[in-house]
């Protein structure tokens, strides 16, 4: 008979247990119809959209049915009924709302609707009714656990009753045998009640042993039984099981444990053993007493089901959530989730930090709230339809800080889906990207700057692409072929010029773009029926990696100038051949020269000195509000501009060299190259050099100026043109030759190869790049054009790698040292 009941006891609790989660099942049908409906409701307020009326109507007719189906599951439970009749009212309560909302907006009054789903009402409802479901599963969650203790100790006295029988668990067998000994007839009734169930018994003992590790032990927790789940688990033999202690395999068994059972209690908790190989795992453990005829403990059997894969996954659960919660506030982002009904459900610590706002629920009226007000509505446009089809969103917008500080924040989300496709939560970041902001609009207002500068100038300022398009004009550009920006936009050579010239503009540009260096050319073209000459300087546009990819140009008419000189040129076709060929030299170089200088002076200095002012400007007053590459961009522009400043001053003083009057007086060597040594002290210390002079150097004709020029040029090519990390080895001296002085400056350097070392003597000419040795390529210009003013000549004698030797000549000459001091001095 105790098999019976204790049968019939289990298939009971199972039926109630099967009938709670039916209830929850239904009461989760309930919470899931109120979202469809908000979601449908709002995706309808959100975008005027009618299609999402259909999931809201449908969900609003399945919640009264579901209450319905929900009330007949717990008609047998006063305390349900009650809770149920709370749920109905505020479930249509909740309804009402969406419906006043809904209506409004058909009736196209969007701001009352928006008013309605903003005021609150219906996100109370919402939340009583999920409080109201929460508290009835609770109920039924309390109910299925007291139901499945009920059915634990209605299995474990089948289990016992089993052992008693069967005669397998010793314990019971061992309170026989003491019953026996005072009652033979007790124990024959005994058996004959418990024969009609032995083999449903058996069944269940059976099925026991396979799903269950159990074991028996006396009361001071030495095993005296264990069935073979438990032999195969632990990995011990049953021979070295019997008669140990129960700690051998479940150490974590205290001394609380054994009190209780000693008390004649059951216990129940999770247990963590080892087996015989060291292998950890857990187990469900529920122990219950064996009480003697005195009603005292004399055995325990503990019946283990085995969760450690469950427990593996809760480790490895709190593991990724830990992982997850360490990556979110690591990032240097806002995170956010948001339920399917729009609710947010968790915010990261620099939210909190940033808004100043604790907690992680948040109404999504609160969220509008820290919007701008001038942003609200395009945020709503922005994100409504994307939230409302359940696909991710980004939108700009700017949100108040916990100082009350307007910050512009980029906010994206995406939805994460369940196996079956529904949206379970929105997750989503919102990031800080003020900084970015102000650099963006401070770099348009540099762009403007830069182009105000453009278009002031009034030589022709282009840029194309490698494809030859136009991309960059000035106003003077457009003026002169009379279009417009817009037109001027991606329009080409052969559009503006015909096939025949564009062909010998594109030649040029090519070429600089190639070789990556400037060129100063002229260029003829016929332009409204007239035949004009421009001086164009072109040179190459790098982005950050190096790579070229336009030229830019700087062009200024010079056909007046170019008529002129061929004037000058006619009126002396008669002089003397030494004469001609003299002024033949003087006028090309004094062409090529003066037309470049008034373009450099003129044209490209006064813009300079804007940008350098500007650029300065944004330095040392907006320097705090760059980022690092916004940083980086301004000083790339300041060193450009420097270069820049650099080469129109070269090539001006290599024009002033051409133009000054040349006044011939003695002037000592040495002296000249002590103002040298002078002027490049800082320098010379910082680089270690070792200056070796070869006394004397003697006194030369020459204009004093121009002669320091030239020793200067030379020592600080010597100082700079060797390999890095080499300390500089200068030697300087002199040889006199028939009346004339040829003064040497002698490097190890890294010399010049033979086919280079006349062409290093012209403008421009460099053989290395900014990045290896700055410079402007004008410098040795300067040397030649300065010794032939002297009536001198200069030359180099080198080999690669072994240094070089520079040298120039000047007429001999005797001078008083203290009037070459004087003359320095002044």
């Amino acid at each position: 008979m105790g098999a019976y009941w204790s049968s019939r006891a289990v298939g009971e609790a199972t039926e109630w247990v099967a009938h709670s989660r039916e209830v929850e099942t239904a009461l989760e049908e309930v919470l899931s119809n109120l979202k469809d409906a908000e979601t449908g409701q709002r995706g309808f307020l959100l975008t005027s959209n009618p299609d999402y009326l259909e999931p809201y109507v449908d969900a609003s007719r399945a919640v009264p049915a579901s209450i319905d189906r929900l009330e007949r599951l717990v008609a047998r439970d006063p305390s349900q009924v009650q809770r149920l009749r709370q749920l109905r009212a505020t479930a249509m309560e909740k309804l009402q709302a969406s419906a006043d909302a809904v209506g409004l907006m058909q009736s196209g009054d969007r701001e009352a609707a928006l008013a309605v789903l903003n005021s609150g009402r219906g996100k109370r409802s919402m939340d009583a009714a999920r409080e109201q479901i929460g508290v009835m599963q609770e109920d039924e969650d309390r109910v299925v656990q007291e139901r499945m203790r009920r059915a634990d100790s209605a299995r474990l006295t089948s289990t016992v009753v089993a052992g008693i029988s069967t005669g397998l668990l010793l314990a019971l067998l061992g309170t026989v045998y003491v019953s026996a000994r005072r009652s033979n007839s007790r124990i024959r009734a005994n058996l004959a009640a418990t024969e009609a169930g032995r083999r449903e018994l058996d069944f269940i003992k059976q099925a026991l042993d396979r799903a269950a590790i159990v074991a028996v032990a006396d009361e001071s927790g030495r095993l005296v039984q264990v069935n073979d789940e438990f032999v195969r688990v632990s990995g011990f033999s049953r021979e070295e099981l019997l008669g140990k202690h129960h700690k051998v395999v479940s150490p974590s068994l205290d001394e609380a444990f054994y009190e209780r059972v000693r008390g004649g209690q059951t216990w129940r908790g999770e247990v963590r053993s080892q087996g015989r190989d060291g292998r950890e795992f857990w187990t469900d453990t529920t122990a219950v007493p064996l009480l003697d005829e005195d009603g005292k403990p004399e055995r325990y059997i503990a019946i283990h089901y085995e969760i450690t894969d469950r427990k593996r996954a809760e480790l490895e659960l709190r593991e990724s959530e830990s992982r997850y919660r360490t990556l979110t506030e690591a990032l240097p982002h806002m995170v956010w989730t948001m339920a399917p009904d729009v609710q947010p459900t968790y915010f990261s610590n620099h939210w909190k930090t940033f808004t100043g706002l604790s907690g992680d629920r948040m109404s999504f009226k609160e969220w509008l709230e820290l919007i701008h007000p001038d942003d609200r509505a395009g945020f709503e446009r922005q994100v409504g339809a994307p939230l409302a089809a359940g696909k991710p969103h980004e939108a700009e917008f700017r949100l108040r800080r916990r100082d009350g500080v307007w910050r512009h924040v980029i906010s994206r989300a995406t939805p994460r889906h369940d196996e079956s496709g529904t949206i379970v939560q929105w997750v989503g970041t919102v990031t800080d990207v003020e900084d970015r902001w102000q650099a963006r609009q401070l770099l348009r207002q540099s762009e403007a700057l830069v182009q105000a500068i453009v278009d002031g100038s009034t030589a022709l300022v282009f840029a194309k692409d490698l494809e030859g398009r136009y991309f960059l004009t000035n106003q003077a550009w457009r003026e002169l072929f009379g279009l417009s920006a817009q037109d001027a936009d991606g329009i080409t050579d052969p559009e503006v010029f015909g096939p025949e010239v564009a062909a010998r503009l594109a030649a040029v540009d090519r070429e600089v773009a190639q070789s990556g260096r400037p060129r100063v050319v002229e260029e003829a073209a016929r332009i409204d029926g007239r035949d004009v000459t421009y001086l164009s300087s072109k040179f190459p546009l790098r982005d950050p990696q190096g790579k070229v990819y336009a030229v830019c140009g700087v062009s200024t008419d010079i056909t007046e100038l170019k008529l002129a000189r061929g004037e000058v040129q006619r009126l002396n076709t008669d002089l003397e051949r030494r004469v001609q060929e003299r002024t033949r030299q003087l006028s090309e170089a004094n062409y090529e020269l003066e037309a470049f200088s008034y373009t450099v002076s003129h044209d490209l200095r006064a813009p300079l000195r804007g940008l350098q002012g500007f650029a300065q400007a944004v330095q040392e007053d907006y320097a705090d509000r760059l980022d690092a590459q916004g940083r980086d961009y301004l000083d790339r522009i300041m060193a450009a501009a420097r270069r820049m400043e650099g080469l129109i001053q070269d090539l001006l003083e290599y024009g002033r060299l051409s133009r000054e009057q040349v006044q011939m007086r003695e002037v000592s060597v040495r002296l000249a190259l002590d103002e040298v040594l002078s002027q490049l002290a800082g320098e010379l210390r910082e680089r270690r050099a070792v200056i070796d002079i070869q006394e004397p150097l003697g006194s030369v004709q020459a204009h004093p100026t121009m002669l320091v020029q030239v020793l200067g040029n030379l020592v600080g090519n010597a100082l700079k043109f060797v390999p890095p990390g080499q300390v500089p080895q200068i030697r300087i001296g002199s040889d006199v030759r028939e009346g004339r002085v040829r003064v040497f400056v002698q490097d190890r350097g890294i010399g010049v190869r033979p086919e280079h070392q006349e062409r290093i003597f012209r403008v421009f000419e460099r053989l290395h790049g900014q990045e290896a040795f700055p410079g402007t390529g004008v410098g040795l210009a300067i040397v030649r054009k300065a010794c032939e003013r002297m009536g001198g000549s200069c030359g180099v004698q080198s080999e690669p790698g072994k240094g070089s030797t520079f040298w120039f000549e000047l007429r001999a000459a005797r001078v008083e040292q203290r009037e070459l001091a004087g003359e320095l001095e002044r």
